[in-house]
């Protein structure tokens, strides 16, 4: 199996209208605003603005007031599109720095219960701290959202981190998590920060942990 993360694109144009057609008729509390803008998608005309407008939230252009700069990816399984995952470049706002966390994501309903929730938000991590230089990635979801809070937990063992206090919004509360990307482990295991050995020998530790858990998934 093929998995990778991408800038949208026309090139896979027909699974992203077969994808819109399965979340038409797929009903969740836990929908993420972006799928909410794709099923508003119904032609070719239309996804180029919407490519458009994905590009400008890159670029931090025409954001609006409580929001903040994003790159969208889609997850392709295959060649096809399986998933879509947003990514926000900082938390500099009231309600996202308590609830919205930085990653945002959301499986294709005919690629769920596949086992590929998890290597999604992996690849995710990777390119929070990779492209975007974040070094602690907050991730959040309700708390009666199992698959998801499944999900974020197996990614805590892989990669580190920890889980902070829960946060209550509109009367419901959210489990918060900040996971630690490959940008983490560089920076705390060099000696940029003047660390003692003690801490030194445990950040290499938890370096070579990772560097055999991604050699584990490219194979």
């Amino acid at each position: 199996m093929q998995i990778k993360l991408v800038k949208p694109s026309l090139e896979y144009k027909e699974s992203f209208f077969a994808a819109v057609k399965e979340w038409k008729t797929f009903s969740s509390p836990y929908a993420t605003a972006s799928l909410k803008n794709y099923i508003e998608v119904k032609d070719e005309d239309n996804l180029n603005n919407l490519l458009k407008q994905l590009e400008d939230n890159e670029k931090g252009l025409c954001v609006t007031e409580g929001h903040v700069p994003s790159s969208t990816l889609w997850f392709i399984v295959d060649g096809e599109m399986a998933g879509t995952v947003n990514c926000r470049h900082n938390l500099n706002s009231p309600v996202l720095a308590g609830w919205g966390g930085h990653i945002g994501y959301q499986l294709r309903p005919s690629y769920m219960g596949k086992g590929l929730a998890v290597p999604m938000l992996l690849k995710t991590l990777d390119f929070i701290g990779n492209d975007l230089g974040i070094e602690k990635a907050m991730v959040c979801c309700n708390a009666d959202n199992i698959p998801s809070r499944k999900t974020i937990e197996h990614a805590l063992k892989e990669r580190g981190g920890e889980e902070i206090e829960d946060f209550i919004h509109d009367g419901i509360k959210s489990k918060r998590y900040l996971l630690y990307t490959p940008l983490y482990y560089r920076k705390y295991a060099s000696d940029e920060l003047g660390l003692n050995d003690k801490q030194k020998q445990k950040f290499a530790k938890e370096a070579e942990s990772l560097r055999k858990n991604l050699q584990l998934r490219k194979k």
